[in-house]
């Protein structure tokens, strides 16, 4: 009887626990420009999302959490939630200059949501390196104007533009033809005599 007893309090805490999430939805810029940055890094109690090609965000959390917004060279922000939040706009600076080494970046370009929400939770919990993650080849030509990462994880099969014409467009820009690429597709059809042709690692 305590057992049971103590099992439908814990179901109570949790369906109350629950019941308190709300929807929080935003958009982070940096303080200097109030340009939007892509790829912030937005952490509650159980969950991690990053930002988008616009700055814009959308994460479940409670009343009294914090939630954590970091950058690569920026100033880490804690943003506390109250009862009546529900949107808010953050801004972010530049880290000081005697703070640590820049982070390295992982490019994630990947248009499948579950694929690519796996490959940032995992990086951010198994590595030091920090992804940042867009679903097309546009994004990620527009994105690289502001950012060189330090690894590149493309789809074979992306919308627009295949994973090696990204690459190939990606190579031709000043400063990225030694970056390191990692192409992977979930279908059987990777063109492997590209893939060596380019020094490309590739995975089925």
């Amino acid at each position: 009887m305590k057992k049971l007893f103590f099992l439908l309090l814990l179901l109570m805490l949790a369906m109350f626990s629950f019941a308190q999430q709300k929807t929080i939805t935003g958009t982070v810029t940096g303080k200097s420009d109030k340009a939007p940055l892509v790829g912030v890094s937005i952490q509650s109690k159980n969950k991690t999302v990053l930002t988008d090609v616009s700055g814009k965000f959308s994460i479940e959390a409670s009343a009294g959490d914090n939630l954590l917004f970091s950058y690569v060279g920026m100033k880490s922000v804690a943003v506390r939630i109250t009862g009546n939040t529900q949107t808010m706009s953050v801004e972010i600076g530049p880290a000081s200059t005697d703070s640590h080494e820049k982070a390295k970046v992982i490019l994630i370009v990947e248009d499948d949501e579950g694929i690519g929400r796996f490959l940032v939770q995992a990086i951010l919990q198994e590595t030091s390196y920090h992804p940042i993650w867009v679903t097309d080849g546009f994004a990620a030509l527009k994105l690289i104007h502001d950012l060189k990462p330090d690894l590149l994880i493309l789809d074979y099969q992306l919308p627009h533009m295949s994973g090696i014409e990204l690459y190939d467009q990606l190579r031709a820009v000043k400063g990225f033809e030694a970056v390191p690429a990692i192409l992977m597709t979930a279908s059987s059809g990777m063109p492997w005599g590209n893939i060596e042709k380019r020094n490309l690692v590739g995975l089925v």
